[in-house]
């Protein structure tokens, strides 16, 4: 609620399913945005890769992302220079669903898909396209195509108006730089 999330209902901390739970891809975004203020949390989504050291349960371990658009570890086909980060997401119903950072054009951009297929071969075997990837891919087209524009910097006085029964006036302004595409 503080990040202005209307759109999204939490009944665990886990993130699993659960039938009346939901969030929409806009509170995605805001939800992300704040947990990459975090240097550890940015880290770890931006990392393609990592080695878990040995415990006294477990041998160490070598995790792949399961983006497929940050690694051509596991996939070839969708790795995108563009992808600096990101999570996938896999609903009980089979959806997939995919929130990525990316680099464009000097800009950083989030991108967030959700409830997309995967499309398998005639046999049902492996999957021949993720549909998360597929449509992350042309959100990230669409924002190529676009340019950032500068619409104000710091102490730009945008307005002054008049202060009622004052002689002076107020001046409006932004305390920092300002952009939209």
């Amino acid at each position: 609620e503080e990040l202005g999330c209307t759109g999204t209902i939490f009944k665990n901390a886990t993130g699993l399913h659960h039938p009346d739970q939901y969030i929409t891809a806009r509170d995605m975004v805001r939800i992300l945005r704040e947990a990459l203020k975090d240097e550890r949390f940015e880290e770890m989504f931006c990392s393609p890769n990592c080695w878990i050291d040995e415990t006294n349960f477990s041998d160490a371990r070598y995790f792949v992302t399961t983006n497929h658009m940050m690694t051509d570890e596991v996939y070839l086909y969708y790795k995108d220079s563009r992808v600096t980060g990101g999570r996938t997401g896999t609903l009980d119903n089979g959806d997939r669903c995919l929130a990525v950072t990316a680099s464009i054009n000097g800009g950083t951009y989030i991108a967030v898909t959700m409830g997309t297929d995967m499309y398998y071969g005639e046999e049902d075997s492996r999957p021949y396209s993720h549909g998360s990837f597929v449509d992350t891919d042309a959100l990230l087209n669409i924002a190529s195509k676009s340019s950032l524009v500068r619409v104000t910097d710091p102490e730009q006085i945008v307005e002054q108006l008049p202060v009622q029964g004052g002689e002076h006036h107020v001046s409006i302004g932004a305390n920092e730089i300002i952009t939209c595409v």
